[in-house]
C-alpha cells in the first residue's frame, strides 16, 4: 500500500493544475501556471508576450531527520517549451551548463551541477554529504531553485518540478525520495511566480568608456542585452566616454554587451531586478595597458605573460591576442611592436 501511495505522489509531483484556455482577446498574453508537490502549492499568472518572469520553488526539509541537512539531490524543472524560453545564460561551450549558479540555486551555488540547454527542462544535482556543509533547507525560505523565462507566444503554460532524489546528511545518504518515489513525505515545496511587469519594464543605464588610436573619427558603440545568443535589447551611442541607457527592460538575467570598431568587445553578467546601472570599459586592440593607446608598453606587457610574468585575465588575454588565434605569444608581441613603430597597424 505504501508503495502504492509513493508512486501516486511522485506522479503528483510532476503534474500540473488545469489551465483556463486564452480567450481570442487574449492573444498577446500567456497563462503560466507553477505547481508544488502534491499540489500543496501553486501559483497561476498571466504574462504578455516577450515578458519575462521569475519562477521560484523553496523546498522545507525540516520534518525530516537531521533537520532539513540534504546531502544529496536531484532534480528536474520541466516548463513548457511552446511558450516559454529559459532567459537564464548557459554556456553552449560547457555543454549548456548554467552560468550564475549562485543566482539559480542559493543554496547550493558552485556545488550545484545544472544544465540548461535541454529541450523543455533544466536538469540539476548537488551533493555535500558530509553533515558538517550540508545544505541547509529548514525553512519555508530556502529557495531550491530560481529560473527565469520569457514567454515566446501566447497560450498555456506548466511548470513543474521533479525531485529525482532527495537525501538527508548522514552515513547512508538516506533517501527521502529515491528515483522519484517517496519514501518519507516530511517536507514540503513551496513555489510562486513573480509579478507580471509594470507597464514601461527597467531602465539599464551607464556609462562605457572607449578609445581612438590615431584618430580623428569617433566610431559608435553598440550596446546589447542578449539571453542566449538572442539579442533582447540594443542602442547606439557615440564618443569615446559617453552615457548609454535601454528602457523597457523586462526583469532576468541578460549578458550586457559593448561593442565599438578597433576595439575587443566586452561581455558584462547581469541580473536587472528594476532599474539598473552597469558602467563597462573597453579597450583598443593590443591596449593591455589600458591607457588609451597601443605602443611598446603593450608589448612589453605581453612579452611579460608569455614569460609567466605577468597574469591577464579573461579580458586582457583577449585584448593581448591580437593575431585572433586564442593564444598570447611572440606574435601578438611583435604585431603590437610594430603597430607601434608605424610598421604594420593592427586597424582594419
Amino acid at each position: 500500500m505504501r508503495k502504492f501511495l509513493s508512486l501516486v505522489l511522485a506522479i503528483m509531483m510532476v503534474a500540473s493544475l488545469a489551465v483556463v484556455g486564452v480567450s481570442a482577446a487574449d492573444n498577446d498574453t500567456a497563462t503560466v501556471t507553477i505547481t508544488g508537490f502534491n499540489n500543496e502549492s501553486s501559483d497561476t499568472k498571466t504574462y504578455k508576450v516577450g515578458e519575462t518572469f521569475t519562477a521560484y520553488v523553496y523546498l522545507n526539509a525540516s520534518g525530516l531527520n537531521t533537520n532539513g541537512m540534504i546531502g544529496a539531490l536531484k532534480c528536474n524543472q520541466y516548463y513548457t517549451n511552446s511558450v516559454l524560453a529559459l532567459a537564464d545564460a548557459y554556456d553552449e561551450k560547457d555543454g549548456g551548463m548554467i552560468v550564475d549558479l549562485d543566482g539559480m540555486f542559493p543554496i547550493t551555488g558552485d556545488s550545484t551541477v545544472a544544465n540548461g540547454m535541454l529541450a523543455d527542462h533544466i536538469s540539476f544535482n548537488a551533493s555535500k554529504p558530509s553533515m558538517n556543509n550540508a545544505f541547509k533547507f529548514n525553512s519555508d525560505d530556502s529557495a531550491l531553485i530560481i529560473s527565469h523565462y520569457t514567454v515566446t507566444k501566447a497560450g498555456t503554460a506548466n511548470i513543474t518540478t521533479d525531485l529525482v532524489t532527495l537525501a538527508i546528511s548522514d552515513m547512508y545518504l538516506t533517501k527521502a525520495v529515491h528515483k522519484s518515489q517517496i519514501y518519507d513525505d516530511n517536507f514540503k515545496v513551496y513555489v510562486k511566480l513573480s509579478d507580471p511587469e509594470t507597464a514601461g519594464g527597467s531602465t539599464v543605464s551607464g556609462t562605457i568608456t572607449s578609445f581612438n588610436d590615431k584618430t580623428e573619427e569617433i566610431e559608435d558603440i553598440t550596446v546589447e542585452l542578449l539571453q542566449g545568443e538572442d539579442v533582447k535589447y540594443t542602442t547606439t551611442v557615440n564618443g569615446n566616454v559617453v552615457d548609454y541607457s535601454i528602457a523597457g527592460v523586462a526583469d532576468g538575467n541578460y549578458i550586457l554587451r559593448f561593442s565599438k570598431k578597433n576595439h575587443v568587445t566586452r561581455d558584462y553578467a547581469l541580473v536587472i531586478s528594476g532599474d539598473t546601472t552597469a558602467d563597462a570599459e573597453i579597450r583598443l586592440i593590443g591596449d593591455v595597458s589600458g591607457d588609451g593607446v597601443v605602443n611598446t608598453t603593450d608589448g612589453m606587457r605581453v612579452n611579460m605573460a608569455t614569460k609567466g610574468h605577468l597574469e591577464l585575465d579573461e579580458y586582457l588575454f583577449k585584448v593581448a591576442d591580437v593575431s585572433g588565434d586564442e593564444l598570447v605569444n611572440t606574435t601578438d608581441f611583435m604585431r603590437i611592436n610594430n603597430h607601434a613603430k608605424n610598421i604594420l597597424s593592427l586597424w582594419k
